[in-house]
């Protein structure tokens, strides 16, 4: 399936956007700030802190 941040993960090898320098800023997650403000970047800030399987069984922002 077609999806710009997968590719961009793809592209630079990378698990997700928190191994990203450029996710708080990237113009690819734009789409999530209507509904979510941003949850989202919280959310990558804390994956990058702490690592995706604590982020996954703590709290998140939504």
């Amino acid at each position: 399936p077609f999806c710009k941040i997968r590719k961009c993960c793809e592209k630079k090898n990378i698990q997700g956007c928190w191994e990203c320098e450029e996710f708080e800023t990237c113009t690819k997650l734009d789409f999530l700030k209507p509904i979510h403000e941003d949850a989202h970047i919280k959310n990558l800030r804390k994956i990058k802190k702490q690592g995706i399987d604590k982020f996954i069984n703590g709290k998140r922002y939504w």
